[in-house]
């Protein structure tokens, strides 16, 4: 097991903002977007806005 934080933020929220400005690419560099996510039509900005609420936290489980 490696030592460290864990990689994503707390907010599912934020990861799927974050996710849709990775997919913008890189100015000037088309091939660098992306836009259809699957085969089925579901491109980016549906997908990053079916994350615009974090599920509520739930209390621990008592042990």
């Amino acid at each position: 097991m490696q030592k460290g934080g864990w990689p994503w933020p707390d907010s599912r929220k934020i990861a799927a903002k974050k996710f849709g400005a990775t997919c913008q690419g890189v100015p000037g560099k088309p091939w660098t977007q992306v836009n259809p996510l699957n085969e089925g039509g579901l491109v980016v900005e549906k997908f990053v806005n079916s994350f615009t609420n974090d599920p509520p936290i739930l209390p621990p489980s008592p042990k």
